[in-house]
């Protein structure tokens, strides 16, 4: 059965509706379950498809990346630069700034 099948007799009967093809039984009853896994094996076929796609173009991308690094050129490659930071008076005073705006705020129970 094809997928076009499925979805037109889905599409034209309801679920309490006589089957499209005949045979006099409800469409529930006769064919609508093989239309709903038609259809769902279909969806599948296309997410497995496309998740495979974006697979091949992310690891196409990593390969490019990959191809793009210099060694020798700024540092070695997939290292970040450093960064200054902070002297230790810097740092401590900094700290009692965060004390102090901790002490000021309100305990949670206390609101």
């Amino acid at each position: 059965m094809s997928l076009e099948e499925s979805q037109m007799r889905k599409k034209t009967a309801g679920r309490n509706d006589p089957c499209p093809c005949g045979s006099g039984k409800k469409y529930k009853r006769c064919h609508a379950t093989e239309d709903e896994q038609v259809v769902h094996e279909e969806l599948t076929r296309q997410r497995i498809a496309a998740e495979a796609a974006a697979a091949a173009a992310a690891e196409a991308e990593a390969e490019a990346e990959e191809g793009n690094k210099k060694p020798g050129a700024g540092g070695t490659p997939g290292k970040k630069p450093k960064v200054p930071t902070a002297t230790s008076k810097q740092a401590g005073s900094r700290a009692g700034e965060v004390a102090a705006r901790a002490a000021s705020l309100p305990r949670r129970g206390a609101v």
